[in-house]
């Protein structure tokens, strides 16, 4: 085997244990067994008497041990991380009170009188002693008296354990996100200070710094364009799509353009690519790449750079730099070594977390099935890139449609035309709304003056979107269980490596 391949192997296999430990409880011993069955493997068939002159069969032997070690680290990692216990966790339901010290971690999440935010606990106030910590809770409360990211507070109140709804894991959901306890209207009090790392004391100021731009700077689209154009713009800028008009946000649905209302997964990826396509147009390749690479990086530390953003930015920077760079030997590897790396970070994101899953998919889509799509579209005309926007297009989403009908029940059968209408024009509809809204914070006439041409654009696209959301078989209603998710799955790499291996004889 090719170190290459040896490589995808091992990746694999973690990603195997990780993935069959988060459908089953796996148990530590079944992981012991299987730790000891690889190292076995390994002496025997590196021992160099075992298989005598054939080098070959020691390797092969040696790798197969390995493979049996690394998927037994995937199973050890996802029980650890699901199955371990916090300190908070401990003070859950016991219907008595506790006093946390720590501050305001993420931005906060309003809904009418009430608000809702993750909060950074560095300390538990017992009536001995303090416990210093560093774990995440989950506060709901009232929207007054105002609070922001960054506050240093005091919290007292009755810890609880999250409780799932009817269709939905509400429990994984938040342990996913490092939450494992809630507390429902607490005492609060603001403080001075706190205990916290170096990196949270650069880190705060940087991250309350950027909320407040971007607060003044969704202010400011307001400002110089009219709704929805404006709350459209927030949306593929900045990430906020809660203002959008429902029977919008429906048409999106309908037409498979969600993704494009979210700087996250699937659109992170497509976002990435139509920018690098159209920046080409201007400058060579590898300029582009920083230019576009600047400019995701940006728009991803201006919307919180969440752990699920931040996921799928990264899967989208290395899929750009392979494109224009062409220095990865194996870019699949490439992408494959950025989710294994996320998944040992936070092991719940390979089964729990859409977005991590839209995005894996979409990259991998593009670096598999977009070679095909050039082949089998060489002949068609490429003005303004049309072609090329196309075949990414395609690409992505032949390995996401499968999933979007298996988590959400629709398939779009206007997806491809209204994806290839309107996603040349995203990186000109970003700049424009960008420039807007940036001159409306320093001479609001002069934002107006240039938020008339980004409404323009925006609303060129929201019209295809309506217009092709209007049709009766806009969408269909699918509903696929996880056999025909796997079985789809496996009729599309089937036919891949079908192609693969053809394309590889008539080369």
């Amino acid at each position: 085997m090719h170190r290459s391949q040896v490589l995808f192997a091992l990746l694999s296999a973690f990603l195997a244990g990780v993935f069959l430990a988060s459908l089953m409880r796996i148990s530590w011993s079944l992981i012991l067994i299987f730790s000891i069955l690889g190292i076995s493997i390994i002496a025997v068939a590196g021992y160099e008497k075992t298989f005598g002159r054939f080098v070959s069969k020691r390797k092969k032997g040696i790798v197969i041990g390995f493979l049996l070690l690394v998927f037994a680290l995937g199973l050890g990692r996802y029980s650890a991380f699901e199955y371990g216990h916090t300190l908070l966790e401990e003070f859950n339901n016991r219907d008595s009170e506790v006093i946390l010290r720590g501050y305001i971690s993420d931005e906060l999440e309003n809904d009418g009188a009430k608000t809702k935010f993750t909060f950074r606990v560095k300390e538990i106030q017992t009536p001995q002693i303090t416990i210093p910590v560093d774990e995440n809770v989950l506060i709901r409360t009232d929207i007054f008296p105002p609070k922001a990211y960054g506050d240093f507070l005091e919290i007292s109140g009755v810890p609880e354990k999250p409780q799932n709804f009817s269709n939905f894991d509400y429990i994984i959901y938040l342990k996913k996100e490092g939450i494992r306890s809630i507390i429902a209207f607490p005492r609060i009090r603001k403080i001075d200070a706190v205990r916290i790392g170096i990196f949270e004391k650069y880190k705060i100021p940087v991250f309350k710094m950027l909320f407040s731009v971007k607060n003044n700077f969704q202010a400011s689209i307001k400002k110089v364009m009219a709704e929805p154009d404006s709350e459209y713009m927030n949306g593929i800028l900045l990430g906020s799509r809660q203002n959008i008009p429902i029977e919008i946000r429906e048409s999106f649905n309908k037409t498979g353009t969600t993704h494009v209302l979210a700087l996250s997964g699937f659109n992170i990826t497509i976002i990435a690519n139509a920018l690098l396509i159209t920046l080409t147009q201007f400058m060579r390749r590898k300029k582009a790449f920083w230019v576009s690479s600047g400019i995701i990086v940006l728009f991803t530390i201006m919307v919180g750079a969440g752990p699920s953003i931040a996921r799928a930015t990264i899967m989208g920077l290395i899929l750009l730099f392979a494109q224009s760079y062409g220095r990865l030997y194996n870019p699949m590897n490439a992408i494959l070594f950025a989710a294994a790396l996320m998944v040992w970070l936070n092991p719940l994101i390979l089964v729990h977390d859409i977005g991590f899953q839209l995005s894996f998919m979409a990259v991998m889509g593009i670096i598999m099935f977009h070679p095909v799509f050039e082949r089998a579209m060489r002949a068609w005309p490429d003005k303004f890139k049309i072609r090329e926007n196309l075949q990414m297009t395609i690409s992505a989403q032949v390995l996401v449609i499968p999933l979007l009908m298996y988590y959400f029940q629709q398939f779009s059968l206007v997806s491809l035309p209204a994806n290839i209408l309107i996603l040349p024009l995203i990186p000109l509809a970003m700049l424009l709304g960008f420039l807007s809204g940036l001159a409306g914070l320093i001479f609001i006439p002069l934002g107006k003056a240039l938020g008339i041409l980004a409404t323009l654009v925006s609303t060129y696209q929201l019209t295809v979107v309506e217009w092709l959301g209007s049709f009766e078989f806009s969408s269909l209603t699918i509903s696929i269980n996880a056999y025909v998710l796997f079985f789809s799955y496996s009729i599309i790499i089937i036919s891949f490596l079908i192609m693969r291996q053809k394309n590889s004889h008539e080369i």
